[in-house]
């Protein structure tokens, strides 16, 4: 009989769940590790017992109960719930992540608002252009600088003269 498990059964006796739960961690035993966490209120031992489960969902919620938005986030990448993932990394200030897993969910004017608060001027421009917003688009293209994407926005947005003067 390992350590692991010598100790784990005089923690079950003691009803000290957390440590048997860490226990059943190491002993690889996922399933029963989890009913410990759960029954101790640690949400921490869950999220990692529901990771190695693949049970993402569930992990993702342990960690935002934890406001471990960046893990939730991951969580959520996981799954493939781009938006849901968006969000969570916005929580975690992790704009560049953020702007990411908005591009996946097709929502271009939040990658867009993404990419500017980390001033990354063209991966921005790139997603209003995407939704036809050529005023964000020209705006973005003007910090670069990119002239010729800037025509192009602003000849699309109907400001041919100004578009002109970027030629020459």
């Amino acid at each position: 009989m390992s350590v692991w498990a010598k100790a784990l059964k005089n923690y079950l006796k003691a009803q000290a769940w957390p440590e048997a739960g860490r226990c059943l961690e190491q002993l690889k035993n996922w399933p029963e590790a989890l009913k410990c966490y759960e029954r101790a209120g640690d949400y921490l031992g869950q999220a990692r017992c529901h990771g190695q489960l693949g049970n993402w969902r569930q992990a993702a919620l342990c960690y935002g109960k934890l406001s471990d938005w960046a893990k939730a986030a991951q969580c959520f990448e996981n799954l493939e719930e781009w938006s849901k993932a968006a969000k969570n990394h916005e929580k975690a200030l992790n704009w560049q992540a953020a702007a990411r897993c908005h591009e996946q969910a097709a929502d271009w004017k939040s990658a867009g608002r993404c990419y500017r608060k980390v001033e990354e001027w063209g991966n921005a421009g790139r997603c209003y252009e995407n939704i036809a917003d050529w005023k964000n688009a020209a705006r973005c293209y003007e910090v670069v600088p990119d002239q010729l994407k800037l025509a192009n926005c602003l000849e699309n947005s109907g400001n041919f003269a100004a578009a002109a003067s970027c030629y020459e």
